[in-house]
């Protein structure tokens, strides 16, 4: 077995073979992690199904888990690499004239059936402020302004887009190391009194954590975000329900989660069935935090332009 995903039919991205994932792992323990490869979507999937989740009202939502390399549609979902950026647009600079790092991108090409509003685009690009990453030995992401970070939409066909060449020959670049997304179609539960007392049963009787089941807590377009601590700033209400994804006038359509890979289960990464070394050396390849393990999330206002903001975990 050298890879966990298979295509399907009318998607565009790599699917997540889940048929493979429950012959492949048994689960153990709790789960206080983003969810990034196909070991935390079976943990997220199994005590769902242990909890009786299904019976509570939910919200569609494709949660993105990762392989390493680029995929081979380069407008595809990733983390870092070659952004689809047609050439006929300038790279983006940052409020110092500085050119911006590409971050990631989201294809919503398939999941524009679960997004709550319509997009203006079937590609957004995320570039963050020159200076916005530390630690040499994982990627730190520090931005905590608006103009921190810069979003683009692009249609897929507006070609051609940047190559490698030109990127470097212009002294710009992206984080590294590259992933692409493989996606995996489940749904967010709606925050309930039902659902809480069944997480303070199980944390009770089998000391489990599992506070992190009802919303995924992983990089995804639509459902209901997974927040760390109090939402959007002054938002008031329940935000883990339907009527909580607006922020003011805009609503919420994705999030960018924390790469934590685990060092210790086949497959961390969809298409490498070894697990990662502990070593300083594959640290970089293991993590990616923004903030302290945080999440960025992603609002669309009605005139098609994105307000965001972080929160750590």
């Amino acid at each position: 077995m050298n890879s966990i995903l298979r295509k399907e039919p009318g998607k565009r991205h790599p699917v997540l073979d889940y048929e493979k994932c429950k012959r492949l792992y048994t689960v153990k323990g709790d789960i206080s992690h983003c969810i990034n490869g196909p070991s935390d979507v079976h943990f997220l999937e199994t005590y769902r199904k242990r909890l009786e989740f299904e019976k509570h009202p939910s919200l569609p939502t494709d949660i993105f888990v990762w392989a390493k390399g680029e995929p081979e549609e380069p407008y595809l979902t990733k983390f870092g690499g070659l952004p689809y950026l047609p050439k006929k647009i300038p790279w983006p600079l940052d409020a110092e004239g500085q050119p911006c790092i590409f971050l990631a991108q989201f294809c919503f090409i398939d999941s524009k059936d679960i997004v709550p509003v319509s997009v203006p685009g079937d590609v957004l690009l995320v570039f963050i402020k020159h200076d916005g990453l530390h630690d040499k030995y994982s990627e730190y992401l520090a931005c905590y302004e608006p103009e921190d970070i810069h979003f683009q939409w692009i249609q897929i066909g507006d070609l051609p887009i940047w190559d490698q060449q030109s990127i470097k020959a212009n002294g710009f670049r992206s984080i590294d190391p590259t992933f692409f997304g493989v996606i995996h179609r489940t749904c967010d539960y709606e925050w309930s009194d039902e659902i809480e007392q069944k997480l303070d049963e199980a944390q009770k009787k089998q000391s489990l954590y599992l506070w992190n089941t009802p919303f995924a807590h992983g990089t995804k377009i639509g459902g209901l975000p997974h927040f760390h601590q109090n939402g959007p700033p002054d938002n008031y209400g329940n935000i883990y329900h339907v009527k909580g994804r607006t922020w003011g006038d805009a609503t919420y359509i994705a999030q960018l989660t924390s790469l934590q890979f685990s060092s210790e289960t086949p497959f961390p990464w969809c298409n490498r069935e070894k697990p990662i070394s502990l070593d300083s050396v594959h640290r970089r390849e293991r993590t990616f935090m923004i903030g302290d393990a945080g999440s960025i999330y992603l609002y669309l206002k009605p005139d098609g332009t994105i307000c965001w903001f972080d929160e750590s975990g």
